[in-house]
């Protein structure tokens, strides 16, 4: 490659690279692919790897590193290595990987927090974390505590940096949280909130946004549409909620032994508005899971022009069919929520949140059922990623339902 004419460097006859320290302890492997064509791969030397394959337009060694990526991410997580995988992959647009990256980070936020790694997030990546309708947090106030958690770590990072410390985390604080969305915290957890240091210490700016929180949560529907005026509608859109209060999980034990054409069922509730003005009244659910597939027996259909037979079907799929009840009991003409699937996998032995299907629907007196098929791979399943426990033999779903506001403003 050094050699093509279109290099400066094919005019000299002695050619210095420039690598960064990372890249330089493991050039020996880079090197060795070319003699070999095999390499081994760790998730500590990936990066680097990648690092040298792209440069250098290596493009079997980059495919290589990409696909062992994408089946190692959640170790990278627990190495303290996936953000910078992310990042990496998404400045150099390799659109698979960064994908895969994206996901799991969405998906598995609180984890990556945990991380020693969450440090490194920048604040444009962390910007257009909280402003997806998909991340996975147990609520909005855990979510906040991250966020906090993540500008006591910049705080630390900029201490030594010529930057003025209190201006740039003045400006970190009150950009990362315009995206928390106060509304979707309970009256209780915004009044916790007045006694944290960080509201003192910006108290007009938090007064505002607090504000708008309880707001939503009061019958003034005339002051929540003032104050909405200058704010994006995601303000009063949840996010996926693991809390029990918009989910209820499901769990199948033992899945290599049940019969074709199974059917697990939940029944749960919840209540009708995240505002708690109109918390007293809940919905009933029932979510039928059918994992090993469909069999409509044959029947016939009886009409005017004579009686019609109908073969039986089988359906390969797996589907979770919801049905909604009681709409009735809530003076309701229709119910517009939104529905999350998240199942469990394994990685490298490490569970986590493997998939999600979410998808916004409305839900009326004479459309009461939803089915979702395919959200899982039918065939597959049997030696997925998606069976977890110590035999490998569970499969653990976790259904959110949460009710929409309609654009307000």
């Amino acid at each position: 490659m050094l050699m093509n004419k279109e290099w400066n460097e094919a005019q000299v006859m002695k050619v210095e690279l420039q690598e960064s320290q990372q890249c330089c302890e493991h050039f020996h492997k880079f090197l060795a692919f070319f003699y070999r064509g095999k390499i081994s791969i760790s998730v500590d030397d990936c990066l680097p790897l990648l690092c040298l394959a792209d440069k250098y337009n290596v493009k079997e060694l980059s495919s290589t590193c990409l696909d062992y990526m994408c089946s190692h991410i959640a170790y990278a997580a627990t190495k303290s290595i996936l953000l910078s995988w992310l990042q990496y992959t998404h400045c150099c647009s390799h659109l698979i990987a960064a994908q895969a990256c994206q996901n799991f980070v969405l998906w598995n936020f609180s984890t990556v927090a945990c991380a020693s790694d969450f440090g490194s997030l920048e604040l444009e990546s962390m910007v257009w974390i909280l402003q997806q309708n998909d991340l996975v947090v147990q609520d909005e106030l855990e979510l906040y505590r991250l966020v906090i958690f993540w500008l006591e770590l910049q705080q630390l990072r900029l201490i030594d940096t010529d930057m003025n410390l209190e201006e740039t985390m003045e400006m970190y604080t009150k950009t990362t949280m315009m995206c928390i969305r106060f509304p979707m915290m309970s009256p209780r957890q915004l009044a916790d909130l007045l006694l944290q240091g960080e509201v003192k210490k910006y108290k007009d700016f938090f007064v505002d946004r607090l504000g708008l929180g309880m707001a939503f949560h009061s019958s003034n529907h005339h002051h929540l549409v003032k104050l909405m005026k200058n704010e994006s509608d995601l303000m009063l859109t949840p996010r996926i909620y693991m809390t029990d209060t918009w989910s209820s999980g499901l769990t199948i034990e033992k899945y290599s032994d049940i019969q074709a054409y199974h059917t697990s069922t939940l029944v749960f509730s919840i209540p009708i508005s995240f505002s708690e003005c109109h918390q007293s009244s809940h919905v009933e659910w029932v979510a039928d899971f059918y994992p090993r597939g469909l069999w409509y027996p044959k029947g016939l259909l009886i009409a005017w022009e004579g009686t019609k037979e109908i073969p039986e079907a089988v359906l390969k799929t797996c589907r979770l069919s919801l049905t909604c009840r009681d709409l009735e009991s809530i003076n309701k003409m229709h119910f517009h929520v939104k529905i999350g699937i998240l199942v469990t996998g394994t990685s490298a032995g490490i569970e986590h949140v493997a998939q999600v299907v979410y998808k916004h629907h409305y839900f009326d007196r004479s459309n009461c059922v939803l089915h979702i098929d395919d959200f899982m791979p039918y065939e597959k399943l049997l030696n997925s990623k998606f069976l977890v426990g110590p035999n490998s033999d569970t499969l653990k779903l976790r259904i959110v339902i949460e009710p929409l506001v309609d654009m307000i403003k």
